[in-house]
């Protein structure tokens, strides 16, 4: 009769610890944080190529695909290279945009983000520093594409 009893609770025991490991959230349920970790560095990442893109070159729409196909989705992708004067990018030789800094990302009812910052532009003078020679605020708007974040819309401000 004590066989009995140990082994029921030897498989309670067992169940139990296998229903807690169930029930443990993995790393991708965690979406509050892990989701706004991932898209601040996909809007960053983004923003280290701006610069990489000349808008005033004859194949920006090529310079467009090639570095901006794995930040945003298809559909804004496909805009800006149909009218490049649309798209972000370097649109003179000084300054040039350097890096977006992020001031918010905010969740949104649908599932998306928004994301607030500005596009910090440099000259030879600025680079090494956290300073900018000029400034522009951005709202991009991410949301998930195929299992995966992508910038969906971009409105860039006046610059400052």
């Amino acid at each position: 009769m004590p066989k009995v009893g140990f082994l029921m609770l030897l498989a309670f025991l067992v169940t139990a610890c296998g229903a807690a490991e169930a029930v443990t959230p993995s790393p991708t349920e965690q979406a509050p944080v892990s989701a706004e970790v991932e898209i601040r560095a996909l809007v960053e990442s983004f923003g280290t190529r701006l610069q990489e893109v000349s808008l005033l070159a004859p194949d920006t729409a090529e310079q467009i695909q090639e570095k901006y196909a794995g930040f945003v989705s298809e559909d804004l992708l496909a805009a800006w290279m149909a009218a490049p004067d649309k798209a972000p990018g370097r649109l003179v030789s000084s300054p040039w945009p350097d890096r977006i800094e992020i001031d918010s990302v905010v969740a949104q009812p649908d599932g998306s983000f928004l994301v607030t910052g500005s596009v910090i532009e440099i000259t030879s003078t600025e680079v090494g520093t956290d300073q900018a020679a000029a400034e522009y605020p951005v709202e991009a708007t991410v949301s998930s594409v195929d299992g995966n974040w992508r910038i969906t819309n971009w409105v860039a401000g006046e610059y400052e």
